[in-house]
């Protein structure tokens, strides 16, 4: 069965009606813009991000949507781009044989370093992107060529992950690590 680009299974197309009822009965659609979030392939994500628990998905996507009026997500702009587009360097370089966006990233190009900027670029990057095409999730190519000791910063790190994993749950589809340095051979 499909669900809006999405194929799913009959358990998780049960699991979507359940989710959909939970929802619908809450208080969960604050505004028009919750409404539109939550479509049918946005909740299979959250499902899926829960190994198919409803009550669990449900929690975590009340904690999205709170986290995306707090921080108003359809209208963050990265300031440090506005200021020098040349200080991030992740952008959309084309598409992959499934028809995702390719996001590429590089160090020796990027300007900026402030954790802070780093997330609100790439918060404002996904919520374009998906805005604009029906894609269900992305390859993200990072190019560790220009990395320096200067680049370790553990805090954004964790930012993105918790980012990743909490308001934008498989979404990443693959990821490619180019000339990553010995200091990351722990990781995998």
């Amino acid at each position: 069965v499909l669900v809006m680009s999405i194929l799913v299974s009959e358990e998780e197309r049960n699991n979507l009606s359940k989710f959909r009822l939970l929802l619908e009965e809450s208080d969960d659609f604050t505004d028009p813009e919750s409404l539109e979030f939550c479509d049918d392939s946005t909740l299979v994500r959250f499902l899926r991000a829960r190994q198919g628990n409803v009550e669990s998905a449900h929690a975590m996507i009340r904690a999205t949507l709170k986290w995306r009026e707090e921080n108003e997500t359809s209208k963050i702009v990265c300031s440090a781009c506005k200021t020098d587009p040349k200080s991030h360097s992740t952008r959309i370089i084309g598409w992959c044989m499934k028809g995702r966006p390719v996001f590429y990233s590089s160090f020796a190009s990027q300007t900026s370093r402030d954790p802070e900027d780093n997330i609100d670029h790439i918060i404002a990057l996904l919520e374009s992107t998906f805005k604009m095409i029906s894609a269900q999730s992305f390859v993200w190519v990072i190019d560790f060529a220009g990395f320096q000791t200067g680049d370790i910063t553990p805090s954004t790190g964790r930012q993105a992950l918790k980012l990743f994993c909490d308001n934008y749950p498989e979404r990443l589809g693959a990821a490619y690590l180019l000339d990553s340095p010995l200091v990351f051979s722990g990781l995998w």
